[in-house]
């Protein structure tokens, strides 16, 4: 049974953050990954993310949040293991709340 794949499908954990994401952009060589930073703190404390592909109106909704200087509150689930064509970091948001509407 190959572990590698059990954990990449487990959650570690999951939660929410809040804060003004600074930063959305598509990166990667061979997998294009949507990547963001979220600014979750007074002291311009920065949180990196990822969005998997097939959340592409999540995508949108933080571009548009990005756009309108809004607050968001960004719904992730932490992977164990990263794979290159998810996104470079374990947290994958998979929610988007605008806050400041």
């Amino acid at each position: 049974m190959n572990f590698a794949l059990i954990y990449a499908n487990i959650n570690f954990s999951e939660g929410d953050r809040v804060g003004k994401v600074v930063k959305v952009s598509k990166k990667g060589v061979m997998f294009k990954t949507w990547e963001g930073e979220l600014n979750f703190g007074d002291n311009k404390e920065l949180w990196e993310f990822s969005i998997k592909k097939s959340q592409e109106q999540v995508r949108v909704n933080i571009e548009e949040s990005v756009e309108n200087n809004k607050r968001v509150r960004l719904h992730y689930k932490e992977k164990y293991i990263t794979f290159p064509w998810r996104g470079d970091t374990k947290y994958l948001v998979y929610k988007v709340e605008i806050l400041d509407k």
